[in-house]
């Protein structure tokens, strides 16, 4: 498997970002290359590459363990470990759900060399994003939409152990989230260092105990529906070029679990959706809907909803899907990624804005995590 990776080195890719000042990918542009497309490095060179992984490629498991999903019960450095989903002897309806790269996660509270507390993200099989004992630190790029949402980035150099040489990382920016009530997490993994959508990946799962010690448990409701709503936060990355922003809206699920007989019937809406552009500006998206469709729920209240937005002149724009669990046995709370896919500027932009929204031409993955709440 390879990528196309957007460097002439890893150190130019890395030298707007260099040191431990914690300057903005997402507004670091340069001039734009023949084809008009917007890139965050300029004089680039590729490495033969044509991989790319599906961002609908998802692997799922019953059971959280210490070396797969995420595990956000540990407290570093003194090694003491608090109680991770899935390896108590209680019932376990623990189940995550795994799409790209990223294996395992660990999230911890630890001190920085001040002393000072800090949260640290460790994220295994990720290539060049540092080595297992350096992990993702928090980042301040950009601001979340959810509380309970963070930003970690990667760091960007490693000793080689012999020769005491620094190697340049790539750059990688986490989104890491746990539910208000703990009982759901997410990991969003992305890069910009890549002419590709790039190595990577996203886990969303729910756990077996949420933040009080509470058994969390699923049961599929009957003879009712459910109103869910929440907030996104995500990346948007050019897949034929090496630029990334972020992404952020509202949501709302409309479920009736009372009909269709077989399968409940599920709704979708997103609103005030926005990017984060030049100078740190929101450009807006357009809203995202869904047809009224079969959800798909199991017996683990995982579900999909495929979704879509509409150009100014009521084409299809963008297009995707969101996979979640649903938490409760009364049903409060539901955790997902959406993956959306696009193409151009479609229509709906002011023209002005191309260079935020590329050129007509250029294609784009969105993957964005979600928490609603009823």
């Amino acid at each position: 498997m390879h990528k196309f990776i957007a460097v002439v080195s890893i150190t130019l890719a890395l030298a707007a970002c260099g040191g431990s000042s914690d300057t903005n990918p997402f507004l670091e542009r340069q001039n734009n290359n023949s084809n008009g497309t917007d890139l965050t490095e300029s004089d680039e060179s590729t490495t033969d590459n044509t991989g790319s992984y599906d961002g609908n490629d998802t692997n799922t498991s019953s059971g959280i363990t210490d070396n797969l999903g995420i595990n956000s019960g540990l407290t570093f450095p003194d090694g003491s470990k608090g109680d991770i989903a899935g390896t108590l002897p209680d019932e376990d309806q623990s189940i995550y759900k795994a799409s790209g790269d990223v294996q395992s996660v660990k999230f911890v509270k630890t001190v920085d060399e001040n002393s000072d507390p800090i949260d640290a993200l460790y994220i295994d099989n990720v290539p060049f994003d540092g080595v297992a004992d350096l992990p993702y630190i928090p980042s301040q790029v950009f601001t979340t939409s959810q509380d309970d949402v963070g930003l970690f980035r990667s760091i960007m150099t490693v000793k080689d152990p012999i020769s005491d040489e620094d190697i340049e990382q790539l750059r990688y920016f986490a989104l890491y989230g746990k539910s208000e009530t703990g009982a759901t997490e997410f990991i969003i993994v992305k890069s910009d260092s890549y002419i590709e959508e790039g190595f990577g990946g996203h886990i969303f799962q729910r756990n077996q105990y949420d933040s009080s010690g509470n058994l969390v448990t699923f049961a599929i409701p009957t003879g009712t529906q459910a109103k869910f709503a929440g907030k996104y936060d995500g990346f948007r990355v050019q897949t034929n070029g090496s630029f990334m922003t972020a992404t952020r809206g509202d949501v709302q699920f409309m479920f009736d679990f009372d009909d269709f007989n077989d399968d409940p019937a599920v709704y979708f809406t997103a609103t005030n959706r926005q990017m984060v552009g030049v100078d740190n500006a929101p450009i807006n998206l357009p809203d995202l809907t869904s047809f009224l469709q079969n959800s798909g729920i199991d017996d683990t209240g995982a579900f999909s909803v495929q979704v879509y937005s509409t150009a100014g002149d009521n084409q299809k724009y963008e297009n995707g899907t969101i996979e979640g669990l649903i938490s409760g046995d009364v049903p409060t709370e539901l955790v997902g990624v959406m993956t959306l896919s696009s193409t151009g500027a479609g229509g709906f932009y002011d023209p002005t804005l191309l260079n935020e929204l590329g050129t007509e031409n250029d294609t784009f993955i969105e993957t964005s995590g979600i928490f609603a709440y009823r």
